[in-house]
């Protein structure tokens, strides 16, 4: 019965997000589509137009209604073509070519239609979930009920879809016309459903969405969301006022659907969910307006020099009292004072100052810059998990060594660099941290120093040692003085120093990324290809290693890096003439190329004398490259994942001929176990919250032992 139910798909003018959403649905056993391909609206559309009808024409999974229109509907269009499809049809499950779907997600979807077909309140099963996993950290439950109506993947049933025509008909008319809309679905709402009627934008969602409030209707959603938007970045819906930030979406996708749903007794909206998803939508409505008015006022201050700034640049943010100014110093680098970041109730009431990098906060979170380094988001994360625990931050960036604090501090955070020039000016009750994005800098110049040395004893050859880290670069002051140490990495990266205080590990964050799925890599072809996606320092990072390695085998070894000009000299033979080495240069990540690359490689590997934890890595398991890393990468592997222990020839070799033997089967699970861990553990909430914690644990630690101190005294 469930595979009768139609699938209607909804396309226009994006052929290479309908593609992955063919493919995600060619794997969920459905019988029946219904696919909508809107005509071109001017003359650029017409070759993607065309594109995505020959891709619906080659359709043999499945038996296909196509229906072409041969003039623009636009977003509007698709109330009709709903109402087209459901007096045909009881049910019918319903998505965009930018929904990807979970494995799974047709059967969910379909289950539900079955089991709440006579529950008439229930006006349609979403299947995408914006609210955290974290909220429903400890519930059970497969579903929860809520009054608002989502529209990136759904189903519903004839006769209720009947029941709101008149509704959608008389839309201006409703709520007193649309003067006294309620908020229990969102704030935004109200405005929204205004800017649909005045013309100001049109979205055909907002429709259904104040018809089915006027009809009392409820929506179920999975706890668990079952589809990917991979459409942020393009269409319309991003236009219209107040939409739930982009940055805050598919922050809750299932790799898979649940197998056993269990069924909601009661399909009442869910008062708890409902409070959370106002707090959500609210927190969207604060960053989008603020920011939209800060990128004009930031750009004019900029170019005045100096500017009172009341918001913060930074789009997940919400920030007040925030004061930019700017001195001729070395490097000629902002400083930022004074950072909210972290939207709350109260007025903060403790004082920190973070010693790290002040160029992130001036970055809008759509500039490719953002995806440079992963210490932009860290810089963000550490002063949200500061906010949230009541500091207000002053932010100077670490290598300026003219800087001054202007009051006193309960906190400093530092990770080395120039402040040795004013840290002892700080109060003694000042609690201090050292962050450590790296080993300890003795031990990362040691480790990269055999590196080296092992080079000259193998080619002869004598390279300059690149990233050495001087003991201010490493922090060796600020290490002195530390009340505790939070580390960056795991364990093997936290053994390398030693404090008198507490020393804490936090986990790192993958970088947010609407591409990331498996469906349709082959991994029969995968297995054999090998990423190394690294930044500078090739000899370091042991890509001379790799390279002598695979110069032996018919593996092949894809580099994404820049490289040295002395160390492509040294190995211009197996760069350039060998077939199964390819040199890609720089990728950018977010880029076809950097796409293309993750899609055709199953494995990452990077044999590093050292790093902090390797970000890099994270990025592509990120995408279901399981890794093989040097214990010094400082990550935790997955199921399938290989730690080398002496990252020697022989060993690297061995692990990667059993690596490229392994069956797809075992290549697609660890493929899932490798994304799942980014997840569960790389991801800015976990940051932020691991972060917070290792703040208190320390504090709590010092407390303990001025007690002491005074019961001794």
């Amino acid at each position: 019965m469930s595979q009768t139910v139609p699938c209607v798909i909804f396309a226009f003018n994006r052929p290479g997000c309908l593609a992955r959403v063919l493919a995600a649905l060619k794997t969920q056993r459905i019988r029946n589509l219904i696919v909508y391909v809107d005509a071109p609206r001017c003359a650029a559309d017409v070759g993607a137009v065309r594109d995505c009808r020959a891709m619906v024409d080659r359709i043999d999974w499945a038996h296909v209604v196509k229906r072409y229109a041969e003039q623009n509907g636009g977003l509007l269009g698709i109330l009709d073509k709903i109402t087209e499809v459901m007096t045909e049809t009881q049910r019918a499950v319903f998505v965009e070519d930018d929904c990807l779907p979970s494995p799974g997600f047709y059967d969910f979807m379909t289950q539900c239609l079955e089991y709440y077909d006579c529950d008439k309140q229930v006006f349609s099963i979403g299947g995408y979930q914006p609210i955290s996993r974290d909220f429903f950290r400890g519930d059970s439950r497969s579903l929860v009920s809520s009054m608002r109506f989502l529209c990136w993947g759904w189903a519903t049933w004839q006769d209720r879809w009947k029941d709101i025509i008149p509704g959608i008909n008389a839309y201006n008319n409703l709520f007193n016309k649309l003067r006294n809309i309620p908020t229990v679905a969102g704030d935004d709402i109200p405005d929204m459903a205004r800017a649909c009627s005045d013309g100001r934008a049109q979205s055909w969602d907002i429709k259904v969405m104040i018809a089915t409030l006027s009809r009392n209707y409820a929506h179920l959603l999975p706890t668990r969301g079952l589809i990917r938007n991979i459409g942020l970045t393009s269409g319309e819906h991003g236009l219209l006022p107040g939409r739930m930030g982009r940055c805050s979406q598919n922050r809750n996708v299932a790799a898979n659907a649940v197998s056993d749903i269990e069924w909601l007794a009661d399909t009442r909206p869910d008062r708890r969910y409902q409070e959370e998803m106002r707090r959500f939508v609210a927190t969207g409505l604060r960053r989008n307006g603020r920011n939209r008015a800060l990128l004009h006022r930031v750009a004019a201050g900029l170019r005045r020099r100096s500017l009172a700034l009341a918001t913060s640049v930074c789009p997940n943010c919400v920030s007040a009292s925030k004061r930019l100014r700017n001195k001729i110093y070395p490097e000629k680098k902002d400083r930022f004072y004074n950072m909210i970041l972290e939207e709350n109730n109260r007025e903060p009431k403790k004082h920190a100052l973070l010693s790290y990098v002040t160029h992130p906060f001036s970055i809008p979170w759509d500039d490719p810059r953002y995806l440079r380094h992963n210490n932009i988001r860290l810089a963000h994360g550490i002063v949200r998990a500061l906010n949230r625990d009541g500091y207000a931050v002053d932010v100077v960036d670490r290598a300026d060594y003219a800087f001054e604090p202007e009051h006193s501090y309960d906190l400093i955070i530092s990770t080395g660099g120039r402040t040795e020039n004013y840290i002892r000016q700080l109060s003694e009750h000042c609690l201090r941290i050292y962050f450590a994005t790296g080993r300890y800098w003795r031990v990362a110049n040691e480790m990269a120093a055999r590196h080296f040395a092992d080079l000259r004893l193998r080619r002869g050859v004598n390279l300059q040692q690149s990233r050495y880290c001087s003991p201010i670069d490493g922090g060796e002051m600020s290490l002195r003085v530390s009340d505790g140490i939070i580390v960056l990495g795991n364990l093997a990266t936290a053994s390398t120093y030693s404090c008198s205080g507490r020393v804490v590990c936090v986990d790192g964050m993958a970088l947010p990324d609407d591409h990331c799925d498996q469906i349709n890599k082959a991994f029969d072809r995968a297995r054999r290809n090998f990423l190394y996606f690294a930044g500078d320092g090739c000899v370091h990072k042991g890509l001379d290693l790799l390279l002598e390695v695979f110069s032996r085998n018919d593996r092949h070894l894809w580099i994404c890096s820049r490289m040295e000009d002395d160390f492509a000299d040294v190995y211009d033979h197996e760069l350039n003439d060998l077939p199964n080495i390819h040199m890609l240069g720089w990728v950018q990540p977010r880029s076809s190329g950097y796409y293309d690359v993750m899609d055709r490689c199953q494995y990452v590997i990077l044999p590093s004398a050292s790093e902090g934890q390797a970000q890099s890595v994270i990025e592509c398991m990120n995408h279901g490259l399981v890794p093989i890393v040097s214990a010094a990468t400082g990550i935790d592997v997955p199921e399938g994942g290989e730690v080398l222990n002496s990252c020697s020839m022989d060993e690297i070799r061995d692990v990667v001929e059993e690596a490229a033997s392994r069956s797809p089967s075992d290549c697609r699970s660890h493929a899932r176990a490798s994304r799942q861990l980014v997840l569960e553990r790389f991801t800015e909430e976990v940051f932020i919250d691991g972060f917070a914690r290792a703040v208190e644990e320390i504090a709590t630690d010092k407390k303990v032992e001025r007690r002491a101190a005074g019961r001794v005294a």
